[in-house]
């Protein structure tokens, strides 16, 4: 086992998490249809487990907020909704400082041999850390690919499932990367990496004569093109034809 703290990674987590809230909070304001407490308070928790944070954070306290949405008859309709306010356990925090930049190996290899153990610290320590680099690949992979157990019992499914996890790990990686080179911050495990691109889309024509069926890009959204500008990506369409 490891046991490792840094500084960056927590408060790049917290600071994912106020986005986050801001964002939640800007969607409740904006509520089409009443909201339940539960099913809220719920959400807000989940996300703080998904970051590892929730033990800096009070339980959620959701103040009722009235949302008036104009119906297509032009009466008006009160929507049940909330703003949510989450407090920081400083102590909390403030005692976490102490393990900063703190990292300890544990293991359960005490055999003797000589005057020291018959296996190395740095055997050990060499081997947690190759270990940890293949983690933090997958750990990434799951932040972005909604990857479902896979059932495979021959070669070629197994190879399949792990090209695509891993090609999928190195286009993740390139468009952080590139993000990151422009100035934006590093968005590698963050759901807002492609969140700019959402609007890309493309439609699909048919001619109802020749049967020829083709994709055409949709104009795209400027703040859109000027990302992909700045990253050096253009948008491709491929014709299912050819």
């Amino acid at each position: 086992m490891i046991i490792f703290r840094t500084r960056k990674n927590r408060n790049d987590k917290i600071a994912l998490f106020v986005n986050y809230l801001k964002k939640e909070n800007k969607d409740l304001k904006t509520a089409q249809r009443d909201r339940e407490v539960e099913a809220t308070k719920s959400r807000i928790v989940k996300e703080l487990k998904r970051l590892k944070i929730k033990k800096y954070f009070d339980t959620p306290v959701l103040e009722p907020l009235t949302v008036q949405r104009k119906l297509k008859d032009g009466t008006a309709k009160d929507v049940n909704s909330f703003q949510v306010q989450i407090n920081k356990k400083s102590d909390v925090i403030k005692a976490d400082k102490l393990l900063y930049g703190v990292c300890v190996f544990v293991s359960n290899h005490t055999e003797k041999q000589g005057r020291g153990f018959k296996v190395k610290p740095q055997s050990i320590i060499k081997a947690y850390r190759e270990k940890t680099k293949i983690g933090d690949v997958f750990k990434n992979v799951k932040s972005f690919l909604k990857l479902r157990p896979f059932f495979v019992n021959t070669e070629a499914h197994v190879k399949a499932v792990y090209t695509i996890c891993i090609l999928a790990y190195f286009i993740n990686r390139y468009l952080a990367n590139q993000r990151k080179s422009t100035g934006e911050r590093d968005y590698l495990n963050s759901r807002e990496l492609y969140a700019p691109l959402k609007d890309i889309d493309s439609a699909t024509l048919e001619d109802s004569r020749t049967g020829h069926v083709f994709k055409k890009a949709v104009k795209l959204p400027a703040r859109t093109k000027a990302l992909l500008e700045k990253l050096s990506l253009q948008q491709v369409v491929i014709d299912p034809q050819k």
